[in-house]
């Protein structure tokens, strides 16, 4: 979660429940982390309405 944009974060719980059922359905840590690092310089210049919290991103399997 430390790679997600600062300002994006909320439920903190929800988010690493939502993490940890997606390495345990088969993704693989290191490609969940490029993705989330790719959606964080995606956003970059997003303000903070236009970010998809994290909780909402796994939830729709972005």
């Amino acid at each position: 979660m430390a790679a997600y944009p600062e300002d994006g974060i909320r439920d903190r719980r929800t988010t690493l429940r939502l993490i940890a059922a997606a390495v345990k359905a088969g993704v693989e840590p290191d490609d969940l982390l490029q993705a989330v690092k790719a959606y964080a310089k995606e956003s970059e210049a997003f303000t903070r309405s236009k970010i998809c919290f994290p909780d909402n991103w796994f939830k729709m399997r972005r």
